[in-house]
């Protein structure tokens, strides 16, 4: 048994913690390995984009400049893929309810606007897969937010993954459980949310609750080790900063200034938007998992607001999707570009760490979706979808495909060909296949 083996026992031992998030588990073989595992992260948006200051130009993004939504992803052009105007032929039609079904593409129960589907969705489809490579336990993390109000208690309006008909993965909304979740192990002790919550509000660490015993952990590692530790240790402290730092809604009176963020609060919105893909990011580097998926809103987005970081889109998410222009204002172009921009810092997250010969990037894909062209027409035949990321070099990157009227199953497709699972098709076997365009 090698020395990080009797350490990781005597840690846990000693600790009495499911500490399965830091990077003492499953870590070893992952930093061994001349590139990292293969990983997946999706976030769905909805009600679209302006698509005159979203779209770029079909074919090679390196020979023009991004407009004006898309200019924060400028830096990032090699590295991503503009896939618009994309079809969903099993859902048909158009509608906010198509955001339930979108990953599926498949077989639905056909009632409604909110259409069940019949088939897993593509997390469900490589995620138990790439858990069994890693011999890990988590096959996916399920990530949401929702402000209080909008359509939050209308099933299945905030479900876009499924097992199956009748199996939902309901994402978790509450940013300090899933932390509590993913950082302590939620059948102990400090993995409550409201216990973590509380050690947050009085500026404490669960890495402190730890103890010296992270210290006496890294004592007996190598430098190398030692030095990839501490990263990690850094990041799941500035995590915990940002969820402890005193978030105050100025519209609510009495408001404590001196407690963490109220994750029902619209004034959050932003905060947790930007903290939810931290938490994303942190959760693979550590290798909890290799699927994590985020609901940022659910089919409508009716309470969700930009405006505590973006003072020009000072409506709701659903009300500019529908008019977005408001005294003459495009107030939904402005909420678009600082989409945009979030989408960035993920793709700059991930090509910060290294790992192997490259960074995480590397052997990451990134898929960031939505599930209709835009709010004001509810078009989902012409879906937008952006990717990023590349394992095995599988993708043609820096490049707006030529995806207009070809079924988002294509996209689908090549992303379980790329993790490495060879499907026959996804969703419906007439069209979802893989179309030319998209691999290297």
């Amino acid at each position: 048994m090698n020395k990080w083996e009797l350490a990781r026992r005597d840690l846990l031992k000693g600790l009495g913690l499911g500490l399965g998030c830091l990077p003492l588990l499953h870590a070893s073989n992952v930093w061994g390995a001349p590139t990292g595992p293969k990983r997946l992260l999706i976030v769905m948006n909805t009600n679209g984009l302006r698509q005159q200051y979203w779209k770029p130009k079909e074919g090679d993004l390196m020979t023009q400049t991004l407009p004006d939504s898309s200019s924060p992803l400028e830096p990032y052009k090699k590295d991503i893929i503009f896939c618009p105007d994309m079809s969903q032929p099993a859902y048909g039609g158009g509608g906010h309810g198509s955001y339930v079904s979108c990953l599926a593409s498949g077989p639905n129960d056909s009632k409604g606007e909110y259409r069940v589907p019949f088939s897993p969705t593509i997390d469900q489809i490589v995620g138990p897969g790439l858990a069994m490579q890693g011999n890990l336990t988590r096959a996916t993390l399920p990530l949401g937010i929702q402000i209080a109000g909008g359509n939050a208690g209308i099933f299945p309006s905030k479900r876009m993954c499924w097992k199956d008909r009748n199996t939902p993965i309901t994402p978790e909304e509450n940013i300090y459980a899933s932390y509590a979740d993913v950082f302590a192990g939620k059948s102990n002790t400090p993995g409550d949310s409201s216990a973590i919550k509380s050690l947050m509000a009085h500026k404490k660490s669960l890495l402190d609750y730890a103890g010296g015993s992270l210290d006496r952990f890294k004592a007996r590692l190598g430098t190398d080790d030692k030095e990839i530790i501490e990263s990690h240790l850094h990041s799941v402290r500035d995590l915990e900063n940002q969820l402890a730092s005193p978030k105050v809604d100025l519209n609510k009176c009495g408001s404590d200034p001196g407690q963490p963020m109220d994750v029902k609060s619209s004034g959050s919105y932003p905060t947790l938007f930007k903290l939810s893909l931290d938490l994303m990011v942190a959760a693979i580097r550590c290798d909890v998992t290799r699927v994590v998926t985020l609901a940022p809103c659910d089919a409508s987005g009716s309470n969700i607001s930009f405006k505590a970081a973006v003072p020009e889109a000072n409506r709701g998410w659903h009300s500019m999707g529908h008019t977005p222009v408001s005294g003459g204002v495009d107030n939904k172009r402005f909420a678009d570009k600082w989409l945009m921009g979030q989408f960035g810092t993920l793709i700059e997250r991930l090509k910060n760490i290294p790992e192997g010969t490259g960074t995480m990037l590397d052997s990451t894909i990134v898929l960031w979706a939505n599930h209709m062209e835009e709010g004001a027409n509810h078009n989902s035949q012409k879906t937008p979808w952006m990717l990023a990321g590349n394992v095995n070099k599988y993708f043609k990157l820096g490049q707006c495909a030529p995806s207009s009227g070809r079924p988002v199953n294509g996209v689908l497709y090549h992303i379980a060909h790329a993790l490495g699972f060879p499907v026959e098709y996804i969703g419906i076997q007439a069209f979802g296949g893989g179309w030319d365009g998209l691999a290297a």
